[in-house]
């Protein structure tokens, strides 16, 4: 969700209720703008209304669609689909570490979304096959298409999304 000024870095100091100021604190600052968190969040927009999976109008179940394919399956860190018990699990190196692959909604690929909450980088292994990275936020060239198969390694406190073509076979 972006509030307008966000794409470009306007922050408000951090006030949450600042509708009723008419000063430099609520003020687009065009001038100073940040041009590379333009350029990002264009990129990211663009992700979005190239996957419909990313614009849902329903909420994620993790029920079969018409395909027979999951909404949602929630991804561990360690390869596998995630189980009621790591959601609780006290195990220190898994908190802080999500994925999850969004299905289409009728034909085209599959998204993974990585979640690195961490100060350190860390690893994935990711679902079987190859996976197309789309956006890594933490690189200097977010957008740069790159192949992924087996593990990947998250930059701390970042994001991935990466596509899967369906398999013909």
């Amino acid at each position: 969700m972006l509030q307008g000024g966000d794409e470009l870095g306007r922050t408000q100091s951090g006030n949450n209720n600042a509708y009723c100021q008419d000063n430099s604190l609520t003020w687009l600052d065009w001038k100073n703008a940040d041009a590379a968190l333009i350029e990002f969040t264009a990129g990211l927009i663009a992700l979005r209304q190239r996957f419909p999976q990313l614009r849902r109008r329903h909420w994620l179940t993790g029920e079969p669609n018409a395909w027979g394919q999951r909404d949602i399956v929630w991804w561990h860190p360690d390869g596998r689909e995630m189980s009621g018990f790591d959601w609780d699990s006290p195990d220190p190196a898994q908190h802080g570490r999500l994925g999850f692959v969004l299905a289409p909604e009728n034909s085209g690929p599959r998204l993974l979304v990585l979640i690195n909450r961490h100060d350190d980088a860390l690893g994935f292994r990711l679902p079987p096959g190859s996976w197309q990275q789309l956006c890594d936020s933490s690189a200097e060239l977010a957008f740069a298409p790159l192949l992924r198969q087996d593990v990947c390694l998250l930059a701390a406190r970042s994001v991935q999304l990466l596509s899967q073509e369906p398999s013909h076979a």
